[in-house]
């Protein structure tokens, strides 16, 4: 049985993201949560359950006692007589398992992708401008990155690091031992001149500490991660370094820069390494928490990741990153296992998505990645597909509104929506064939099956983007939906 909630838990799992074409799908959501205040939750649901488009699993409602607004016992009664395969259960608290990505602490700023590369070029070209004029390096202005593991934290630096034109020198501090900072100890002649009196226990430093600043004299980012599961003496090592760029004699090149990340607390549990005041004090501070939203907008430029996978995530929020750190597991999905996984499918394809597998094949790559429980979904979500198959697709870009309906049922409306939006990934389309699947859509009966697939052919095909006549066609067709959506508040979708 599936538990959400309350109405922004039920409307995010049963409806498209609010942030695709925003404008056109704002008008049901506002619709319902302006008639219905906080109980609209429960009224989306019966409109679901009217027109056909609630799947068949059983859902459990959670309504919390000591929540304002909540629905009355008459309500109660009125949707579990309505509605046979929903369960509304009270209870005093409302927790989820799976922790936020974004953080609660006042003190920590929430940022997403976009935002963490800029604080990374900002802290890069803060350091640059004080040795364009000459200053001397009497601080770092270092940057520590807090986040659940396997968001992308360290693939957003050396993406950054590629733009700038730089290099990161990567440190697990998990993984090293103090010496590796401290160096190891050596017994050496300081003036040179042979004199027993002259010599000096010093430091002999790893080779993999920087020297200069590189071939194109642009420096770098030493990075060190996982920095709060580090030994305490590491810990103790880096803290020079960290505190004015310096260990002992040696002294960073000008134009590297500090750059810190591990994960928080509630991700990793008693695993964590408390960080000192004197340590944390000289960074900035940020909780980097990314969007599926700003995944999708990425992962629909690449060709390995499976297009099946954006539409799956597009709608199953939830398996996005989902991870109890009170189970001891070794894999779950996260932004980087759905990348690696979606890698493996796309080689065992030989490299054509159109290549079919097995779902046995299909649960063989993805499982090992991201758990059982994700690839069954997963799968799950790829059978819904086979309610519209591949000439049923191929009807619609050729046939126009004349094609094929998609089914009622929401879930298998979505799965076929994607399917018809991604179809010709790669491929620029013809005029007929844009504007055979806007009136296809247009043609549709409901604003969910609609919007989804509209969204995604402008996202799958740069031409409509960037190229005209594409962009002008598109575009007076969305014009034309939202004329029809005029008439949405009238149609008395259900009467309290």
């Amino acid at each position: 049985m599936k538990t959400v909630l309350n109405y922004n838990n039920f409307s995010e799992d049963y409806r498209l993201n609010e942030n695709v074409l925003k404008k056109a799908w704002s008008a049901v959501i506002d619709f319902f949560k302006k008639k219905f205040k906080n109980t609209a939750w429960l009224y989306y649901a019966l409109y679901l359950k009217k027109t056909g488009q609630l799947p068949k699993e059983k859902i459990e409602i959670i309504v919390g006692y000591d929540l304002p607004d909540q629905p009355s016992e008459e309500e109660i009664k009125m949707a579990t007589e309505s509605l046979n395969d929903i369960k509304i259960t009270r209870k005093i608290t409302l927790n989820e398992k799976v922790i936020d990505l974004k953080s609660n602490d006042p003190n920590t700023r929430n940022v997403d992708v976009d935002e963490l590369r800029e604080e990374i070029k900002d802290v890069y070209n803060m350091n640059l401008d004080r040795v364009e004029e000459g200053l001397p390096r009497t601080k770092n202005d270092a940057l520590f990155i807090w986040g659940a593991p396997g968001i992308g934290k360290t693939e957003v630096l050396n993406q950054v690091a590629k733009e700038l034109g730089i290099v990161v020198q990567e440190w697990h501090l998990s993984q090293i031992e103090p010496t590796d900072f401290r160096g190891v100890p050596k017994i050496e002649d300081v003036i040179g001149k042979g004199n027993p009196a002259d010599e000096r226990t010093v430091s002999k430093l790893p080779a993999i500490f920087p020297t200069d600043n590189g071939e194109n004299g642009r420096g770098g980012i030493m990075f060190f991660d996982e920095i709060n599961r580090a030994p305490k003496m590491v810990l103790s090592a880096a803290l020079s370094l960290c505190l004015g760029g310096r260990i002992g004699t040696y002294e960073l090149p000008s134009k590297w820069i500090v750059i810190a990340a591990g994960n928080r607390p509630e991700d990793i549990g008693g695993m964590a390494t408390p960080i000192e005041p004197a340590l944390a004090n000289r960074f900035a501070h940020v909780n980097y928490a990314p969007s599926v939203e700003k995944w999708i907008e990425w992962a629909i430029t690449k060709k390995d990741i499976n297009p099946d996978l954006i539409a799956f995530l597009t709608w199953n929020k939830g398996y996005f990153h989902k991870l109890d750190p009170d189970k001891e597991v070794m894999n779950w999905p996260s932004p980087r296992t759905w990348e690696m996984a979606s890698h493996k499918d796309f080689y065992k394809r030989g490299k054509n998505w159109k290549n079919k597998l097995s779902y046995e094949q299909i649960q063989k790559i993805y499982q090992p990645l991201v758990g059982n429980e994700a690839t069954i979904a997963f799968i799950e979500y790829l059978k819904l597909k086979e309610y519209y198959n591949e000439k049923d697709i191929k009807d619609v870009y050729e046939k126009g509104k004349a094609a094929k309906k998609p089914p009622t049922r929401l879930d298998q409306a979505r799965a076929a929506t994607a399917s018809i939006a991604f179809f010709k990934k790669g491929e620029e389309l013809t005029m007929k064939e844009l504007q055979n699947v806007l009136e296809f859509a247009l043609d549709l009966p409901d604003v969910e099956s609609r919007t989804p697939m509209i969204a995604f052919l402008k996202f799958v095909h740069p031409e409509i983007r960037d190229k005209e006549p594409w962009n002008k066609l598109y575009w007076e067709f969305i014009k034309k939906w939202h004329k029809d959506l005029k008439g949405l508040d009238d149609a008395s979708v259900i009467k309290k």
